[in-house]
């Protein structure tokens, strides 16, 4: 009972669109009034949204849209409709879809192009500095431990070898490698061990993390590199689209007349 409430409570605060509803097939008709399988489509997609891309449970979806139809037929007989907290509420949400439309129009108007893109990625390429590193690691769970492999790997043992049968973490399967990163991308302490390391070197010292104590090594270096252009595409047109909206505002300030009370 208590997880059919939270359903219907969730349901509750997804709205249906009317207008969807226009000529389509009716799948339900409460107390006269229909259901179309536009407005069951429009919920399923929401409720997919508010489930985190999780697909909702189709035998539960149109006992959830006739709840709501329920709740909506109530409302309207106890006048609900009229009532001033709820008026409210409604013009917010249609001040708020004005002001969505009116941005998403502008964007058509002044829209990002494949230049636009390119010149962005390009800038980014640019401010790429530093150094990238390729490093292993065994992870393990105290200093002693790790002070026992550092003197194995001095015996001349191999380090990808006692990854495999030492380490903890997640790399360990494939010898302790990490791949290619740039320090922000590590702990601390980790980064900075790192980057006091010579290429090919191991370490000489446990290094002490959040997650236990680490024997790196250290297996190149080179320059930092842009991520591919598709790989950032997304992240550039957002920054472009947000550019864009902050000069779409700028404009209606200049010519507005603003007056605050503080």
């Amino acid at each position: 009972m208590k997880n059919r409430l939270a359903s219907l409570l969730l349901a509750a605060s997804l709205p249906l669109t009317p207008a969807l509803a226009a000529d389509e097939d009716v799948v339900a008709r409460v107390n006269g009034e229909p259901v179309s399988q536009a407005m069951l489509d429009f919920y399923r997609a929401q409720k997919q949204r508010q489930l985190g891309g999780r697909e909702p449970d189709p035998d539960n979806l149109l006992k959830e849209v006739i709840d709501i139809e329920l709740m909506i037929q109530d409302a309207h007989r106890q006048g609900l409709d009229q009532h001033p907290e709820l008026q409210q509420q409604l013009e917010f949400y249609r001040q708020n879809l004005m002001v969505n439309m009116a941005a998403r129009q502008y964007l058509q108007r002044h829209p990002v192009t494949e230049d636009d893109i390119q010149a962005a990625y390009e800038e980014l390429a640019a401010s790429q500095t530093g150094n990238e590193y390729h490093a292993r690691h065994i992870l393990v769970d105290s200093e002693a431990q790790a002070r026992e492999l550092i003197s194995r790997l001095d015996d001349g043992a191999d380090f990808a070898e006692l990854a495999k049968a030492e380490s903890t973490g997640p790399t360990g399967p494939r010898g302790g490698d990490l791949g290619w990163f740039s320090p922000d991308r590590m702990v601390k302490e980790f980064s900075e061990a790192v980057q006091q390391m010579d290429k090919g070197e191991h370490s000489s010292a446990p290094v002490k993390t959040q997650f236990g104590w680490h024997v790196i090594k250290l297996e190149d270096t080179r320059k930092a590199q842009a991520p591919a252009l598709e790989e950032v595409r997304e992240q550039i047109v957002n920054r472009l689209n947000n550019q864009r909206l902050s000069e779409y505002m700028a404009e209606l300030r200049k010519d507005a007349k603003i007056e605050t009370t503080e």
